[in-house]
């Protein structure tokens, strides 16, 4: 009998613990921008382990990467132990147009969770005001002085 339920306790253990829950975040922090200016994307990916999750990074086909950073934070409480994974990047269009930050995967507790590209609208090139016409008034009368 005792054998019985050391089983079966065993049985239910490993079922809750091999049970874990994962939550996977994606955010940008524009999703209108003009060609050059920067867009901050960020992946985050929380689990229930001391496991740290594999992420494989899209690739960023018309934008190009000014920074990357990762970090990696593990936190025990109540003998409940999580492990986030997080990826920022620095991302600048380089073409106009409805663009798309790829999808990604991530791989954990041998099981691959697909997660869905960011739209990304980007307009052309911002026009640069002309100098102000009373500074260049200025100016030649400054020249005007020195002649």
């Amino acid at each position: 009998m005792r054998i019985k339920f050391l089983l079966l306790f065993l049985i239910v253990f490993v079922k809750v613990s091999l049970s874990q829950e994962i939550t996977i975040n994606v955010s940008v922090d524009k999703e209108t921008v003009s060609v050059g200016d920067a867009i901050n994307y960020q992946i985050s990916v929380l689990v229930e382990s001391k496991v740290s999750p594999e992420i494989i990074i899209p690739e960023f086909k018309d934008f190009k990467i000014t920074s990357r950073n990762q970090m990696r934070n593990y936190k025990i409480q109540n003998s409940k132990v999580e492990s986030s994974l997080s990826y920022n990047f620095l991302l600048i269009p380089i073409i106009e147009g409805n663009l798309e930050i790829e999808g990604f995967k991530v791989k954990f507790d041998s099981k691959e969770y697909e997660v869905e590209g960011v739209k990304i609208k980007v307009e052309g090139i911002k026009d640069i005001p002309e100098k102000n016409h009373k500074q260049q008034d200025d100016k030649e009368e400054v020249e005007k002085l020195w002649i």
